[in-house]
């Protein structure tokens, strides 16, 4: 199960995102909202999301200030940007953010849900690659273990 945050000014669009994602195919959980990007930034810290879907206009943190914090101190969170602004410095930023996606308002339930397959598919991939890290290393600590143990067998037993 991936958990979600919305992080928008408008409480409108806190409640229509709650909605078109409760229809969702996939197992996600709603574990919080802010209204801002300090906020946003608290709740993440807290509530520790997978998703976070975010405005880049809003009062006290804006989009660009917290997409460069989420950036560098949370980069495995997927972040889905939706904006009324299609305006080249938001999109410059996203991009270099590396979001899953960029929706512009008014979105569909269509679009929340390619960009949630979207999220979903690299939290998926992420996941994989980190089991199959742990299992090389595990498979290193092995083969370590064996060497080590060869040697003393052979020191034991006198043998070069």
């Amino acid at each position: 199960m991936y958990s979600y945050i919305i992080v928008d000014d408008l409480p409108l669009i806190r409640r229509l995102l709650i909605k078109e994602i409760a229809g969702f195919e996939g197992v996600l959980q709603f574990i919080g909202e802010a209204d801002n990007g300090k906020d946003a930034l608290e709740l993440v810290q807290k509530k520790n999301p997978d998703i976070i879907f975010m405005d880049m206009k809003m009062p006290v943190m804006d989009g660009k200030t917290l997409l460069k914090t989420l950036q560098m101190d949370y980069p495995e969170k997927k972040i889905i940007v939706i904006s009324g602004y299609s305006d080249f410095e938001y999109l410059q930023e996203a991009i270099s953010a590396r979001v899953v996606n960029y929706l512009l308002k008014p979105f569909n339930r269509e679009e929340i849900h390619d960009a949630l397959k979207k999220a979903i598919l690299s939290l998926e991939k992420d996941k994989l690659f980190k089991e199959k890290i742990e299992s090389i290393e595990t498979e290193n600590e092995q083969i370590c273990y064996d060497a080590d143990l060869q040697s003393l067998c052979n020191t034991i037993l006198g043998v070069n």
